[in-house]
């Protein structure tokens, strides 16, 4: 039966308030699932120093049997120890930081870079644009990894703050290229050109207009490079050129595990899942944001 204010059109209804940017995100498999993942290697990351049993560098006297091999998961090392007798899950919880820190610090610096040129030649246009446009054009003529490599080659014995430092100086163009095509778009809307016509300065209008109106696609490709740099860190790090040692990365654990993967499979194995959920999580978060922030454009 209808209500009275179904059939009175003049009887005003409450207004519904639409479900928050969480709610929307959780209704998806995708961001249910990625948030989960997400939150899992964060919860890990932030209580890794009192969730590892050891050290993620001590080498135990007995970590290792008597023919000095790694011993395998089970007893006082729950996953197992490497070649150097150290335990393998303390080096894994304490390596989901690592990979956090270095992930979260260079994305944020990406994306400072690369919002902060995108929007000022969008909306600036002329000469400053064209400079920017041509550097980026001549920045995608390099391959970024092998680019990356040849910097830490030249600088050699590179600090995390250094590697965050080069990772950042090449990997913004494309979010330049991103910002500087959504602002072309918001500089014309009505809004900013009321504001312009009742003489707002540029900043003003940059700051309290355009950036925030372009942030919807920036959150998305933000929060998928973060997974991206986690697996650049692990490939970094398994060439030998990412965080310097002893610090463990699931990259270099990989690598060290290779050489034993017949006597001691779980020296890479643990590392490679451990890689695997936590940029599969953070992809799946960002496929979801790109749904429900930018729905003519995401896939559902």
């Amino acid at each position: 039966m209808a209500s009275l204010a179904d059939r009175e059109p003049g009887i005003d209804r409450p207004a519904r308030r639409a479900p928050s940017l969480f709610l929307r995100l959780l209704r998806r498999p995708m961001g249910l699932i990625g948030s989960a993942l997400v939150f899992f290697v964060i919860v890990v990351a932030v209580l890794a120093p009192h969730l590892a049993p050891y050290s993620p560098i001590r080498q135990f006297s007995d970590g290792l049997s008597a023919q000095g091999a790694p011993l395998p998961p089970g007893g006082k090392f729950l996953l197992g120890t490497d070649d150097l007798g150290r335990d393998i899950l303390s080096r894994l919880l304490y390596g989901s930081r690592n990979a956090l820190e270095f992930s979260l610090i260079a994305t944020a610096a990406v994306t400072l870079i690369g919002v902060l040129f995108g929007v000022t030649a969008g909306y600036f246009g002329g000469a400053f644009d064209q400079l920017v446009m041509r550097f980026t054009d001549a920045m995608y003529a390099f391959p970024f990894l092998l680019f990356l490599i040849f910097l830490i080659s030249v600088v050699h014995h590179t600090t995390l703050a250094e590697l965050i430092l080069l990772v950042a100086l090449t990997f913004w163009p494309s979010t330049a290229r991103l910002a500087r095509s959504e602002t072309l778009v918001a500089k014309e809307t009505a809004f900013v050109e009321a504001e312009r016509s009742l003489g707002a300065s540029p900043m003003r209008i940059l700051v309290r207009h355009v950036v925030p109106n372009i942030m919807a696609p920036v959150i998305v490709i933000t929060t998928q490079r973060i997974g991206a740099l986690i697996s650049l860190q692990a490939a970094l790090s398994y060439l030998g050129l990412g965080t310097p040692p002893p610090a463990p990365t699931w990259g270099a654990m990989v690598a060290e595990g290779q050489q034993y993967f017949q006597i001691a499979p779980w020296m890479f194995i643990y590392p490679g899942i451990a890689l695997t959920i936590t940029v599969l999580g953070f992809n799946l978060l960002g496929d979801a944001l790109n749904a429900v922030l930018n729905p003519k454009r995401g896939n559902g």
